[in-house]
């Protein structure tokens, strides 16, 4: 379909347009994976501490990951789907990609679900036209603003950690 003959007979404004059209159907794609992921852990529910055992041994034998990442996917996708639907739909729409959606997930996971709700809702409508840097930066910023207890403590615990 893009051979390498067509590609290199391409505009520059048609090569540009090639590029978004490809983000686009791989956060579709992405978007697929991640709810099939999560189908996956809902079919495997036995979980332990690092995540979705059983879930993340068959996924990680059938795709030829390790075993950490399988299981680190499984649980994102899981989180994902539970949590946070609507980036999974925005996901699947190309309005933002599989980068964005993770940092969601990581920079959520230590406030409750409804402040990560919260979180996710202030970031969709704002800020899928950011950058990575700009995305997580925004979201460290509201995190900070919805639990500002739990700020004050990550800066102290920053504080007692530091090595002059």
């Amino acid at each position: 379909m893009f051979s390498a003959e067509v590609i290199a007979g391409m505009s520059d404004v048609e090569t540009l347009d090639l590029l978004r059209d490809l983000e686009r159907r791989q956060a579709a794609l992405d978007a697929a994976k991640v709810r099939a992921l999560a189908r996956m852990a809902r079919l495997r529910p036995d979980r332990d501490a690092g995540g979705h055992r059983f879930a993340g041994a068959e996924v990680g034998a059938a795709l030829a990951w390790t075993p950490a990442r399988a299981a680190t996917e499984v649980a994102r996708a899981a989180r994902l789907s539970t949590l946070f639907p609507s980036t999974v739909d925005a996901l699947a729409a190309g309005r933002i990609d599989l980068a964005r959606a993770g940092a969601l997930v990581e920079i959520t996971a230590t406030l409750s679900d409804e402040h990560a709700r919260e979180v996710e809702a202030w970031i969709l409508a704002r800020y899928e036209h950011k950058t990575i840097v700009g995305w997580r930066q925004a979201l460290r910023a509201k995190k900070d603003r919805i639990d500002p207890d739990g700020a004050a403590r990550r800066r102290e615990q920053r504080r007692r950690e530091r090595r002059v």
